[in-house]
Parts: C-alpha cells; structure tokens; sequence
C-alpha cells in the first residue's frame, strides 16, 4: 500500500526542482552582475595605476631635467674653480720666481 507522503513526493519533486531552477538562475545572474562589477572595478584600478604612472614618470622626468640642469651648473662653477686656483699657483710660482730673482746674492 502507498502512503498519501509517497504519492506527493513526485509532485513535492517536481516542485523543489523548479524553486532550485529557479535559484539557479538568480545566483547565475547575480554571478554574472557580480562578475560584471568586478571587472569594472579592475578596469577603474588599471586606469588609475597608468594615471598614476604617467604621474610619476612625469615627476621623474621632471626631477632628471632639474638634477641634469644642477649637474651642469656644478661642473660649470666646478671648471672655474679650477681655473681660478690654475691661477692662483702660476701667480704664487710668479711670485716667488720674481723674489728668487730679486734677492741679493
């Protein structure tokens, strides 16, 4: 004999496999609106990051022309420097060269 609970099952079955159909395609959906965001969101860091890299490659460069530009003013001061105590000993050399000749003997 066939109890009452045995003959719904096919039916309770039936049902319980539409209401799952059914949460399927809402976690399908939701699965896709997730995976939608997510890649908005990876699409908004990637532009942020070549933003902020073209920043920071600007800012390099312009650091490079400004430590560029002071390396040259350093070798310019650095060259006349140079020059003045070039001068300074041929003055000094001079200088002594003139006493030697000037001394009494």
């Amino acid at each position: 004999m066939i109890n009452n609970s045995e003959m719904e099952d096919p039916a309770n079955k039936l049902k319980d496999l539409k209401r799952l159909k059914l949460e399927n395609q809402k976690l399908k959906q939701k699965t896709l609106t997730l995976t939608k965001r997510n890649q908005t969101s990876i699409d908004s860091i990637k532009s942020n990051a070549e933003l902020y890299l073209e920043k920071l490659q600007a800012e390099n460069q312009k650091l490079t022309e400004e430590v560029l530009r002071l390396t040259k003013k350093n070798n310019t001061r650095l060259a006349f420097q140079s020059e003045l105590y070039k001068k300074a000993i041929e003055a000094k050399m001079s200088n002594e060269a003139r006493k030697k000749s000037t001394k009494p003997n």
